[in-house]
């Protein structure tokens, strides 16, 4: 597994840090530090030693993993098929993802790999069922439903899209089957709901009472 060195570094120079100030709060060694912002690569590190300098510097080690490096999987073709999944919203078959985007069938399943990587730093992740291929929401372990630390990376992640559809729930009645069969719907309602701005009763949608408190105060 590799970190991404350079998100190490600019962290810390960001929080003017020294990496022997760095090692010191971490309990590891100086020149530990050293090398992993200079080769990203973790090796045989424990899990306690990585998450033990990551704390330090304000970091998760979903936001510093670098995506694997997958033979036959390039950037345009991952770029090409995430948004295939998203605009149809449903789940979408291999064969179909290979014909749409004009790749081979072999090329698409690495493509899934990388791009299962690059979704779940958002809370999301590659889903694969017998009607298909989606993008559904990644269940975490390490934050409880509701919790500060999944609010917040749920709003981190709000889009212009996603602000529309909150501002319409204010001024009318929207069913979540409606949204859900629009495209990207199921994606956005999850940020939407679990960044706290909006609540589901009976299937139909709600600006939540946090928000309309801060709207309307």
């Amino acid at each position: 597994m590799k970190i991404n060195e350079r998100l190490l570094r600019s962290r810390r120079l960001q929080l003017g840090l020294t990496s022997r100030e760095v090692a010191k709060r971490a309990n590891v060694t100086m020149t530990l530090v050293k090398r992993l912002e200079t080769t990203g690569e973790i090796g045989t590190l424990q899990v306690q030693t990585v998450t033990a300098l990551l704390d330090a510097l304000g970091l998760e080690l979903s936001e510093v993993v670098l995506p694997p490096q997958i033979e036959g999987a390039n950037d345009q073709l991952v770029a090409a098929i995430g948004c295939l999944i998203q605009e149809r919203g449903r789940g979408v078959m291999s064969a179909d993802i290979a014909s749409s985007v004009g790749c081979t069938l072999d090329k698409v399943e690495p493509a899934l790999q990388v791009l299962d990587a690059h979704l779940r730093p958002s809370g999301l992740r590659i889903h694969r069922s017998s009607s298909g291929i989606s993008i559904v929401p990644l269940v975490r372990l390490d934050a409880g439903s509701g919790s500060l630390q999944e609010v917040l990376r749920y709003l981190s992640n709000i889009n212009n899209g996603d602000i529309v559809l909150v501002h319409r729930l204010l001024t009318e009645e929207i069913s979540e089957r409606s949204i859900a069969m629009t495209t990207n719907g199921n994606v956005s309602l999850h940020k939407i709901t679990g960044s706290g701005l909006v609540e589901t009763n009976d299937g139909q949608l709600a600006t939540s009472p946090l928000l309309n408190e801060a709207l309307y105060e």
